[in-house]
């Protein structure tokens, strides 16, 4: 299954490139209510550039679908960094921020959380911010709906440039 998706994204995957494969999560029960859904696959890599390369294929590739690899009903297939629980909290909550306060995106890259106000540019204000604890979040990206910040408080934007 993984070699097949792979295959999809014009990615050259061989065996001998990945070190694990396991499925994750509690097994699901099928209800009359919800369709049923597959738990999430997790794929270990020997090389982080056959991982970045895989990334990137299928950010330009948002339409695959589970029926592109195996038979069956078709649902759409997402490729993601693996985070620790820690670290999809705070992301979950950067990008819900990011959205209150008009913030145009808000990624994961190696593991950080970054946040941009704008699309690419190098004004120093539009560079992307790197957001490492929930006290960034409301440092760099602004405080939670329904609060407000105290006035008194002083507001650093720390540019960070992303590679």
């Amino acid at each position: 299954m993984i070699l097949v998706t792979s295959k999809k994204l014009g990615v050259e995957l061989q065996e001998n490139d990945i070190d694990q494969v396991q499925r994750v999560g509690a097994k699901r029960t099928n209800s009359p209510s919800k369709p049923p859904t597959s738990r999430p696959v997790v794929v270990k890599l020997l090389r982080g550039a056959k991982r970045d390369e895989l990334l990137l294929a299928a950010k330009s590739r948002r339409n695959l679908t589970s029926s592109d690899i195996v038979s069956g009903t078709s649902a759409t297939v997402y490729l993601n960094e693996r985070l620790s629980q820690a670290n999809r909290k705070l992301f979950g909550e950067a990008r819900k921020r990011a959205t209150q306060h008009n913030f145009r995106y808000c990624w994961i890259r190696n593991g950080c959380v970054y946040a941009r106000k704008a699309a690419n540019t190098t004004e120093k204000k539009f560079r992307a911010l790197a957001i490492r604890s929930h006290d960034d979040i409301d440092k760099l990206i602004g405080p939670a709906e329904g609060t407000s910040a105290n006035q008194h408080d002083l507001l650093f934007r720390t540019p960070i440039s992303s590679n």
